[in-house]
């Protein structure tokens, strides 16, 4: 097939310090992904500096001037600029010979089964979805997600309906067996048939747009591995009603939860 189908990036919007992001970038690097452009939501990061010095890697600090050049104000909420960052990063990876992207967050890995060269030349998908699974805590504290080796898989209703019978409705919270998001996030093509990426999937979808599914490549999310990932992620979000634009119901009672425990 041709090489340049099978050229995987990653698009990312981050805020984690370098220390985080170093693995998680050693790691993608590892299982051959070609590019990763990196735009930092702080324009002052401090990663930076010692992102530079890694190659493939693009660190691009979103500033004032980037928004002017990507003809808008910055966008009050996250959801909202990782659109506006995603599709900037797919016309960067089209622009160096990336066939493919993925739109991935700092607490997230790709994991492939299977030759991601193989796998991608072969299938005539538009955009194809990743198997999700979400990380289980051990312990309360969690260096990094790295330590974490149990994972959770979307239940079918049936296995739902059998969990809650055999006693183990604790396992869900507020009726949900994820705590994070459920629905997983896509590769997609560069050559243009996409016309804009959302978060998680294409968000416009014309009869050209091909989405399929595979089992051969896992999306690994790690929602608040730790107490300490838990507390920020929520401590973060208090008292900024943008940050719960399109949350779940159940991740909103979450959130009062992480409220009212927060207020005792």
């Amino acid at each position: 097939g041709d090489l340049r189908s099978s050229h995987v990036a990653i698009v990312s919007t981050v805020k984690a310090p370098f220390e985080v992001l170093r693995p998680w970038i050693n790691y993608h690097r590892n299982v051959g992904i070609g590019q990763i452009f990196l735009f930092l939501d702080d324009p002052e990061d401090e990663a930076l500096e010692p992102l530079e010095s890694f190659d493939r890697v693009h660190a691009i600090p979103c500033t004032e001037e980037y928004w002017k050049s990507a003809s808008c104000e910055r966008p009050e909420g996250l959801i909202a600029r990782q659109v506006v960052n995603v599709n900037h990063g797919i016309a960067l990876a089209e622009g160096m010979g990336c066939g493919w992207v993925a739109h991935i967050d700092s607490d997230e890995l790709i994991r492939p089964l299977v030759s991601l060269d193989k796998l991608l030349s072969a299938t005539n998908a538009t955009a194809l979805k990743m198997t999700v699974l979400e990380a289980v805590s051990e312990g309360l504290e969690c260096d990094s997600i790295f330590d974490a080796m149990l994972f959770k898989k979307v239940p079918g209703r049936v296995q739902a309906i059998a969990a809650r019978l055999l006693g183990c409705r604790r396992a869900f919270a507020y009726g949900e067996y994820f705590r994070g998001h459920a629905e997983s996030k896509m590769l997609i093509r560069t050559d243009g048939t996409v016309a804009r990426m959302g978060v998680h999937k294409p968000e416009e979808t014309g009869e050209e747009v091909r989405l399929s599914e595979t089992d051969d490549i896992q999306l690994l999310h790690f929602d608040c591995i730790g107490i300490a990932d838990w507390d920020k992620k929520w401590r973060d979000r208090v008292g900024k009603p943008n940050a719960y634009y399109g949350m779940r119901p159940a991740r909103l009672r979450q959130r009062d939860a992480y409220e009212h425990a927060a207020a005792d």
